[in-house]
């Protein structure tokens, strides 16, 4: 995964959109749904500006979701994950693996 999301958004940003993404997860399955924007707000504590910049910053990659939940189920069905998810752990053990379909 790591070959495509820095080819769409280089190093940084690749890290980054990784790390969303593994963030959003550890509150879905806090909820065991998916998360309202305000549940993700006031699990990590984060400014709207900051999410709506991670989110653009997804956007890039995945033009056509509107959150990271689509993607999410696929990286629930398809990687092997630690029941607590750790997101720093996580994402680089995403960034290693393959591109959510």
């Amino acid at each position: 995964m790591i070959v495509f999301l820095t080819a769409k958004v280089g190093m940084k940003d690749a890290i980054k959109v990784a790390t969303f993404l593994v963030q959003w997860g550890v509150v879905a399955r806090r909820k065991g749904r998916e998360p309202s924007i305000g549940d993700y707000l006031s699990y990590w504590s984060e400014s709207p500006a900051t999410y709506y910049r991670d989110l653009a910053r997804f956007r890039k990659v995945w033009p056509d979701d509107k959150s990271p939940q689509r993607r999410w189920n696929w990286v629930e069905a398809n990687c092997r994950l630690p029941m607590k998810l750790d997101p720093e752990k996580v994402a680089a053990r995403l960034l290693a693996g393959p591109v959510p379909a």
